[in-house]
């Protein structure tokens, strides 16, 4: 056992930092269970990756229909959109990287204008991870 001097400051400072150690601790460990939590509320890398090649054909969508007037009406006329060159000061062929139209899982995204759930505009959607239409795991614009 350690002995201090009576008037020594150490057992307090030692007492301190037990409890900032403590502390660190217990913050750690909350942080890593809302992080886990936060981890499975987001779903998988792939799905992730979805959200944001929609976003990019969202982008896509909205720039046709600046520059048109209009929204593509089918999936081909959307397929198209990426080949013809564009006044956007970047080509969308540039933005692409692999199929622009296709998921993370190799399906193609459905589109559907005008919508059944955005009826001003369109639905994008991809099937998700089981391949089935109107399941839980399907990643919509709506």
């Amino acid at each position: 056992m350690i002995e201090f001097a009576p008037n020594s400051p150490w057992p307090k400072r030692i007492k301190v930092l037990m409890y900032v150690f403590l502390g660190f601790v217990l913050l750690s460990a909350l942080i890593t269970s809302i992080g886990g939590y936060w981890a499975k509320q987001q779903g998988s890398e792939q799905a992730a990756t979805t959200k944001v090649k929609m976003q990019g054909i969202q982008f896509g969508i909205s720039a046709h229909h600046f520059l048109k007037g209009s929204y593509p009406k089918t999936r081909d006329e959307l397929a198209k959109m990426y080949d013809e060159p564009t006044k956007l000061p970047i080509p969308l062929k540039q933005l692409r990287k692999g199929e622009p139209l296709e998921d993370s899982w190799n399906r193609d995204f459905r589109y559907l204008c005008p919508g059944e759930h955005n009826i001003d505009s369109y639905d994008l959607w991809s099937v998700g991870e089981d391949g089935k239409d109107g399941t839980k795991d399907d990643i919509t614009n709506w």
